[in-house]
């Protein structure tokens, strides 16, 4: 049980912002271990984003608080995700040969096609989210952010990074990531749509209400992993990059598919 603390802690520094406890300690050979737990750090960061929703919400209009809850997820990842889909976007918008598009994903600057992926991916976020009822909008952010963390543990454990040397802080902690951290990674993930359901029956609502829900994971995740494989196609694997960017898919499509059930849903 220590160990698997350790390792999720260390999930969580290397993932966002927050830092671990000092008993913690570091160990290089415990970062591909740890990302594992990289729908329980998803988890995390959907909670406090929803937290933040709901507190905002209480003083705020619900698109001023979908605003704050969106900070307060960039605040927590550092933007990590949102680097990668920039990065991603500049190098294939570009195109060019494989070696090229690699050094354009590594320039620190963001270019056209950068600003306007990361642009148009933060707006249908929030009109997405804008458009669901208040209580869907606090279990979407949830579920697709612990999701959406599944499709790249997925990539990892399919795919071959695209640099075998050189410095790479994301190779290092995923190129041992196997199929085994892949059925963990969907074991939380389903453990917390277990979460969802009994949180929404004890508030005396039909156990099929979570039917959005499970909807949104699957899709999110099925959009995350062909995300991934069409930048991999292009580049010939995965870097962080295209793992951020396949991650941000999928937290959309999460989002739309919500919306597209409850639009038609009159329980919503």
């Amino acid at each position: 049980m220590l160990q698997q603390l350790r390792l999720f802690f260390t999930a969580l520094e290397y993932l966002t912002r927050l830092r671990k406890p000092q008993w913690v300690g570091f160990d290089a050979t415990w970062l591909p271990q740890s990302m594992s737990y990289l729908p329980v750090v998803g988890a995390v960061v959907g909670l406090s984003s929803a937290l933040v929703f709901w507190l905002t919400l209480q003083l705020l209009p619900s698109n001023l608080a979908i605003l704050a809850a969106i900070a307060s997820g960039l605040l927590i990842t550092g933007a990590l995700h949102e680097d990668g889909l920039a990065d991603t976007c500049d190098a294939l918008g570009a195109g060019g040969t494989r070696e090229r598009m690699l050094t354009i994903m590594q320039d620190s600057r963001v270019g056209t096609y950068g600003v306007l992926g990361l642009v148009a991916m933060l707006l249908a976020r929030f009109l997405s989210l804008d458009w669901l009822p208040a209580p869907w909008v606090m279990f979407g952010l949830v579920v697709a952010h612990t999701w959406s963390r599944i499709g790249p543990l997925a990539l990892m454990a399919s795919l071959s990074h695209v640099r075998s040397t050189g410095p790479s802080k994301a190779r290092a902690a995923t190129t041992d990531v196997g199929w085994r951290a892949v059925a963990i990674g969907i074991g939380w993930g389903l453990l917390l749509l277990l979460g969802c359901l009994l949180v929404l029956m004890q508030a005396g609502h039909p156990w099929w209400i979570v039917a959005p829900l499970c909807a949104g994971a699957g899709l999110g995740l099925l959009a995350s992993v062909l995300t991934g494989m069409w930048a991999a196609q292009r580049l010939g694997g995965y870097t962080g990059d295209t793992l951020g960017a396949a991650q941000q898919a999928g937290e959309l499509v999460c989002y739309l598919a919500m919306v597209a059930i409850a639009r038609n849903w009159s329980g919503a």
